[in-house]
C-alpha cells in the first residue's frame, strides 16, 4: 500500500510480479494474491501502458475473496447498492398504511376528497395533468392562451394563399370581362357594315324608280 511519508497509508497500491527493491522499506505489504487468480495478474501484465507504465485502458477489478482475515472485529461496511433498497422498502410501507379519517370531525368528508384524489391519480397517472382535467369549471377555456410558432405560421400560410386566390379570381374576372367587351365592340361593328349596307342598297333602289319613271313620263309627252 502506498504512502506519502511515515505512518499515512493511502488508497493506492501495487501488484508485483517479480522483486521490486525500489518499493522495500517505503510501503506497506498488506495481501498477497494467491491460487488461480495468479493468472489474471498475468493478464493485467500484457496490457497496454504508455511512457510512464501507466495502462492505456483502465483495468478494473469486480470482486476480491478474503481468504483469511486478520481482523475479525472489524465490521464491513454496507455497499451503496443496499442503502436505497431499504429506503424504498419504508417509502413502500408509507404508501401501505391505511388512513383512518373516523378520528376526525370531518372524516367522511376527507375521506371523499381522498378517493377522488386517488381515482385522478389513477386516471392521469403516467401523464401531466392540468386544471381541465381535474376541475368541471365551465369558465376554463380549452383554448391555449398563447399560440404556438406553428399555428401562427400554418395561419399566414392560409392567408397568404387566400391572398394568392383572391388575385388568381381577380385576373380571370379581368380576362373575361375584356374578352366580353371585345366581343361587344366586334358585334356592333358588325351591325353598323350591315346597316350601312341596307341603307346603300335601299338608296340605290329608289334611284332606279326614280329613273324609271322619269323615262315613263318623258315617253307619255
Amino acid at each position: 500500500m502506498a504512502n506519502s511519508g511515515r505512518d499515512d497509508n493511502g488508497s493506492q497500491f501495487f501488484f508485483t510480479l517479480a522483486a521490486a527493491p525500489e518499493l522495500q522499506n517505503k510501503h506497506t505489504i498488506f495481501a498477497k494474491v494467491t491460487g488461480e487468480t495468479v493468472f489474471n495478474m498475468l493478464k493485467l501484465e500484457d496490457a497496454l501502458v504508455d511512457q510512464e507504465d501507466k495502462p492505456l485502458y483502465a483495468q478494473k477489478i469486480i470482486k476480491t475473496e478474503i481468504l483469511y482475515n486478520p481482523f475479525p472485529d472489524i465490521v464491513p461496511r454496507t455497499s451503496p447498492e443496499q442503502k436505497p433498497q431499504t429506503e424504498e422498502k419504508k417509502t413502500r410501507r408509507k404508501k401501505d398504511i391505511n388512513k383512518n379519517f373516523k378520528l376526525l370531525s370531518f372524516g367522511e368528508e376527507a375521506e371523499e376528497d381522498e378517493e377522488e384524489v386517488m381515482e385522478v391519480n389513477r386516471k392521469f397517472s403516467g401523464r401531466s395533468k392540468s386544471t381541465h382535467d381535474l376541475l368541471n369549471d365551465p369558465k376554463l377555456s380549452a383554448e391555449p392562451a398563447v399560440q404556438s410558432e406553428m399555428n401562427k405560421r400554418k395561419q399566414s400560410e392560409s392567408s397568404l394563399s387566400g391572398d394568392e386566390d383572391a388575385e388568381h379570381t381577380s385576373h380571370n374576372t379581368s380576362e373575361q370581362l375584356d374578352q366580353i367587351r371585345k366581343k361587344l365592340k366586334s358585334d356592333r361593328s358588325n351591325v353598323l357594315h350591315t346597316t350601312e349596307e341596307n341603307k346603300t342598297e335601299s338608296s340605290q333602289q329608289e334611284d332606279k324608280n326614280k329613273k324609271v319613271e322619269n323615262q315613263q313620263m318623258v315617253e307619255g309627252w
